[in-house]
C-alpha cells in the first residue's frame, strides 16, 4: 500500500488524540514473538514498556508469556501469565503477578468481528491495607473489535472495552456532611466497571513474518478510593478517582 493511503488511514488516530488534548497522554511500546507450534496452536512471548504521564518517566515493564488454540473458525480460547514491574507516582515499585483465561468468538470475511472475554486473576507482590483493597484482584475484560482484512498488507481496526472488578472492598458508613462514623468492613463482595477504553489502530504487515501495530486508546477509568486506619476500624475518606487518558501505542511482532 502506498504512503498516502497508508496516512490517511492513521488521520483517525491523531484526530482522536487531538479530541483529548486536554487529558493525561502516555506512551506504549513493545515488541512480541508468536511461534505456530501446530495447527491452530500458538505460544507467545511480549514485553511491554509504558511511559507515565507526558512522556516523563517509565511507569511500567511487563513481561507476558501466552498460549492461545483456536478451535474452529469461530472460537479460540488461550491463556496466559504476565509479570508487572509498575512504578506509583511517588516512584515506589509495585510488581505483581497475573494470570489469565479468554475465550474470543470471531465471525469470518473482510469485516470482521470479535468478542473476547478475558478473566484474570491479579496477586500483588507487596504489602496493602486489606481493609482498603484486596490482595488478589479478580477481573473481567470484555472486548468487542471490528477490524477490515481486505487490504494487502493493512488491517485497520476499531475496539471498545470493558473492565470490570469483581472483588472490591465493601463497606457500610454513615456521613453527615463533615465525617464518618458507623463504619463496617464487610469484605471483598463488591462489584464495578472500573475502566472504558475505545481505540483505534491498525496493523502494518511488513513481511509474511513480522508486522508493527499503531494504536490510539482512550481511557475513562474510575476507581474508588477508601482511605481507612491499618486496623480497620475507622474511614477517613472515600471516594471516586475519575480521570481520561489517552495513550498512542507502538507495537512489533515477529511470527516464526
Amino acid at each position: 500500500m502506498k504512503l498516502g493511503k497508508l496516512l490517511l488511514l492513521f488521520l483517525p488516530l491523531c484526530s482522536l488524540n487531538q479530541s483529548f488534548a486536554q487529558t493525561s497522554v502516555r506512551g506504549r511500546a513493545s515488541l512480541e514473538a508468536d511461534w505456530k507450534v501446530a495447527k491452530g496452536l500458538h505460544i507467545g512471548a511480549e514485553y511491554e514498556l509504558r511511559s507515565a504521564e507526558s512522556f516523563a518517566a517509565v511507569e511500567r515493564h511487563q513481561f507476558t508469556l501466552g498460549t492461545s488454540y483456536k478451535i474452529n473458525n469461530y472460537l479460540k480460547v488461550g491463556a496466559g501469565y504476565c509479570y508487572v514491574a509498575r512504578y506509583n507516582t511517588s516512584r515506589d515499585f509495585k510488581p505483581s503477578h497475573r494470570a489469565h483465561i479468554d475465550l474470543t468468538a470471531s465471525t469470518r470475511g473482510p469485516w470482521k468481528l470479535s468478542l473476547r472475554e478475558r478473566l484474570i486473576l491479579a496477586h500483588k507482590s507487596y504489602s496493602v491495607n486489606s481493609f482498603q483493597e484486596a490482595k488478589n484482584d479478580v477481573v473481567l475484560k470484555s472486548r468487542l473489535k471490528l477490524s477490515y482484512t481486505g487490504f494487502k498488507s493493512i488491517e485497520p481496526y476499531a475496539f471498545f472495552e470493558l473492565k470490570n472488578i469483581f472483588n472490591a472492598v465493601s463497606c457500610d458508613f454513615n456521613y453527615d456532611g463533615t465525617s464518618y462514623s458507623g463504619y463496617n468492613f464487610k469484605g471483598y463482595d463488591d462489584a464495578y466497571v472500573t475502566r472504558l477504553r475505545g481505540a483505534l489502530g491498525l496493523e502494518w504487515k511488513l513481511s509474511r513474518h513480522s508486522a508493527i501495530d499503531f494504536s490510539c486508546f482512550v481511557d475513562y477509568n474510575r476507581d474508588r478510593k477508601i482511605d481507612t486506619n491499618k486496623a480497620g476500624t475507622k474511614l477517613k475518606d472515600i471516594s471516586w478517582e475519575k480521570a481520561w487518558c489517552t495513550s498512542l501505542c507502538l507495537g512489533y511482532c515477529f511470527s516464526f
